[in-house]
């Protein structure tokens, strides 16, 4: 059947009411207790007004020293400035994908009430500063330090629009996030022991 559009429907005087997103029903369970579980760390980072959170999944895997993540604050804050970012991924998922990314070419088109993006953000990783790069768009959210105010921005933009993808097919649509990824890996993923296919 032909895809008929709001617009379409609203100039011809039918009556339409725009739907609430709620998740897709192509989401397994686990992506979508992930989600809330985020979510959830997000609600008790802004209430304990937090300045910085490290958020670690359950399918990670240690590359550098931790402590090292410390200096990568510290870094972003002189380089970047404090305020400028709000998100720091500690893997370089665009290396690791290299250019194929299907999931992601998925998260821009199927939305509700979404404008499609332009596929090329998918590409975009511009060197910022010393160890970071900085990014439009990704999936993966197993490895990441978030500020108090890309808390805050993400918390609101859920209660806002809901929740239809898991959170990492949904942190690329607000466009108001500074993101960017290390140029080396801190910590990587291991997809063999990810509970979000259950």
């Amino acid at each position: 059947h032909k895809l008929v559009k709001y617009k379409q429907l609203k100039e011809s005087n039918i009556l339409v009411n725009r739907s609430e997103a709620i998740f897709t029903n192509q989401n397994s369970l686990g992506a979508m207790g992930c989600t809330y579980s985020h979510l959830a760390i997000l609600k008790d980072a802004i209430d304990c007004d937090y300045e910085n959170i490290l958020v670690l999944e359950d399918d990670f895997i240690i590359k550098k020293d931790p402590h090292l993540i410390s200096d990568l604050i510290d870094e972003a804050n002189q380089e970047i400035g404090y305020g400028n970012w709000d998100i720091l991924f500690l893997d370089n998922w665009h290396e690791i994908k290299a250019g194929n990314y299907p999931v992601l070419k998925r998260h821009t088109y199927s939305y509700p009430n979404f404008d499609p993006m332009d596929r090329n953000i998918m590409t975009y990783s511009i060197p910022r500063s010393t160890s970071l790069n900085s990014i439009f768009a990704r999936v993966g959210t197993y490895s990441m330090v978030i500020s108090k105010v890309g808390a805050k921005k993400i918390f609101s933009q859920f209660q806002k629009n809901k929740v239809f993808h898991p959170i990492d097919g949904e942190l690329f649509k607000i466009n108001i996030l500074n993101m960017f990824e290390v140029k080396e890996h801190y910590i990587k993923v291991d997809y063999s022991t990810s509970d979000t296919k259950n």
